[in-house]
């Protein structure tokens, strides 16, 4: 098993809720604003000088590897955006 946590811009949120659908992902968390800078984009702080913010998801999959070509596509064609998926190890869960 694999967690999947989704950093982007709350701009894309409908786009990405989207793309869960043609995933195949049903069931997920949000965690609905989170600031930051990447190395690929302008920081999102919510301030009038860096205005906007960051959304989080996190989705349990049993296997990413399927996912993976989609995931990159989406890194790829938002990564100005603040798109960025990380795969993290899930050992277990209550």
């Amino acid at each position: 098993m694999k967690l999947l946590m989704f950093v982007f811009d709350a701009a894309l949120e409908d786009i990405i809720l989207q793309e869960f659908q043609t995933m195949g992902i049903e069931g997920w968390t949000k965690i609905p604003k989170a600031y930051g800078k990447g190395h690929r984009s302008d920081p999102l702080l919510d301030t009038h000088i860096w205005p906007g913010y960051h959304v989080l998801y996190v989705v349990k999959v049993d296997d990413p590897e399927p996912l993976k070509p989609k995931l990159r596509e989406l890194s790829e064609k938002y990564k100005h955006r603040g798109f960025r998926v990380f795969i993290l190890p899930l050992e277990d869960f209550i």
